[in-house]
């Protein structure tokens, strides 16, 4: 079986783009508290929904990266 190795600078720029999208959902849930004028320890209260949400955000751009990579790889052997 074939080892598969992660480079440490992949590992950071995966991490980057996971923090990405944690700091989106937090900025999205900011903008819930001010739209729906709930109290602001729902920032708090509530990041266990973030974290779930900046995972399940990952997957999606991860899902499409995926996607990017393959057309471009496509692409690039014709």
């Amino acid at each position: 079986m074939k080892d598969i190795l992660i480079t440490r600078k992949r590992q950071i720029t995966e991490l980057k783009v996971w923090l990405a999208c944690l700091a989106l959902s937090v900025v999205l849930n900011i903008y819930a508290i001010i739209a729906y004028e709930a109290q602001w320890t729902e920032l708090f209260t509530s990041i266990g929904f973030m974290l779930t949400a900046s995972v399940v955000i990952y997957i999606i751009l991860l899902f499409f990266r995926i996607v990017w990579y393959g057309v471009r790889r496509l692409c690039k052997r014709r």
